[in-house]
């Protein structure tokens, strides 16, 4: 009977635990996910300034983050996002707003994947 409740115990702390690293995830996607996608608009706008002020931002969470992340996310996708922040930083230096505002969303949305790929759903299961 006790290792019954040892065996449970140890269930419940691993569910715990793998829920608590989904929010994490989330909590940390989702602020450089928006700041991109407002770096691509305010881009498409005019507002260099602003847009380059929101992606380098997200580039500095975004160093700051994905140490940590490749315990909890595929490596491929982190290698991805990477190279597209290097592929945007190039665009950032020539000026190139449409480039620039393209790269941005699409970095933004593969965020958003990133992020959902972790969620506990049917997809993600099977």
């Amino acid at each position: 009977m006790k290792r019954l409740w040892i065996g449970l115990g140890v269930l419940v702390l691993l569910v715990g635990l793998g829920l608590g690293s989904n929010v994490l995830v989330q909590r940390a996607h989702e602020p450089i996910s928006r700041q991109l996608a407002q770096a691509s608009q305010a881009a498409l706008t005019g507002s260099w300034e602003q847009a380059m002020a929101l992606f380098e931002d997200s580039m500095q969470r975004w160093e700051g983050w994905s140490d940590a992340a490749g315990a909890f996310v595929d490596h491929s996708q982190l290698e991805a996002a990477d190279g597209l922040f290097a592929q945007i930083q190039v665009y950032a230096q020539s000026r190139d707003a449409t480039a620039f505002a393209a790269g941005c969303a699409q970095l933004s949305r593969l965020i958003q994947s990133l992020a959902e790929s972790q969620l506990p759903n049917w997809q993600n299961l099977l």
